[in-house]
């Protein structure tokens, strides 16, 4: 239902739609894009989520303007 692309070198993503009447949005930080880029860039975003205690990726679901639901994986 909601898709997109990265922008480059963001690990954030952040989708809107509607679906019948409802509006539904998703706020996502996907760390493990930038990570497997490698050299220097992906050292960096390693270093990063490790100082945010972050391993892996999230993503907060919206339902009308509301945080219904929050993934991890």
């Amino acid at each position: 239902m909601m898709k997109g692309a990265f922008p480059p070198y963001t690990p954030t993503q952040n989708f809107k739609a509607n679906y019948k009447e409802l509006k539904i949005a998703s706020s996502c930080y996907f760390g493990s894009v930038l990570g497997e880029q490698g050299g220097a860039f992906g050292i960096i975003a390693g270093a990063i989520q490790a100082s945010k205690s972050s391993s892996g990726d999230k993503c907060e679901m919206f339902v009308e303007g509301e945080s219904v639901e929050t993934l991890y994986f």
